[in-house]
């Protein structure tokens, strides 16, 4: 096994969709894609998803999720404190009304602070660090479509980082679902500011 920047004729080659197309010569090499949230790649011979959905032929594969590197868990001594609800991605993936100043004030009146975790323009990037998040929200403005594609990542590293999610109602999150308490699915902020007021009222269900 080996680590290259390019195809090796006649070896199997494992790449992720998004760094090869067809000026990259593949056509004598044996390619395995990782699809991840991609487009289908009609150039691979073998497929690795992480969507149940997208299995579509004998050449498609899902394999077991895996967490964020790298990730960072939430510190213990927080406890069942809430005081920061946080959305790991683009800004813009997230629904608009999640983003509104009214949803952000009355999570204010709850003594909670919504912060997104985009990628800045200067510094680190911080999707792997859960150290101070009390709660993940992933509520995505994607069409039916989009939603097909997307892996369940949000849920697998709230789960690893030990932080309860409030989720919107995406495929992947639902194949993983086996009881209420594995995440809360949420579609509107409404939701979102009930739930978190019932948290807090009852310490021992945020645990």
């Amino acid at each position: 096994m080996s680590i290259s920047d390019r195809f090796i004729p006649g070896q199997i080659n494992v790449v992720s969709c998004f760094d090869f197309g067809i000026r990259d010569a593949t056509f004598n090499s044996f390619v395995v894609g990782c699809r991840s949230d991609s487009f289908k790649p009609a150039l691979c011979d073998f497929t690795i998803v992480q969507n149940k959905a997208n299995v579509n032929s004998e050449t498609d594969r899902l394999i077991p999720h895996w967490p964020q590197p790298g990730l960072i868990p939430r510190l213990k001594e927080r406890d069942s404190m809430i005081e920061n609800i946080v959305f790991k991605g683009q800004e813009f993936n997230l629904d608009k009304s999640f983003r509104s100043p009214e949803f952000q004030r009355e999570l204010e009146k709850l003594g909670v602070k919504l912060k997104i975790d985009s990628l800045p323009e200067k510094g680190p990037l911080m999707w792997h660090d859960y150290s101070t998040n009390d709660l993940v929200l992933a509520v995505r403005n994607l069409t039916e479509k989009d939603a097909l594609v997307k892996p369940a990542s949000k849920l697998v590293n709230a789960w690893h980082a030990g932080v309860p999610a409030l989720l919107g109602p995406e495929p992947a999150f639902r194949d993983l679902r086996q009881s209420e308490l594995d995440y809360i699915e949420v579609k509107t902020p409404q939701n979102v500011l009930e739930k978190i007021k019932q948290i807090k009222s009852n310490p021992e269900l945020y645990q």
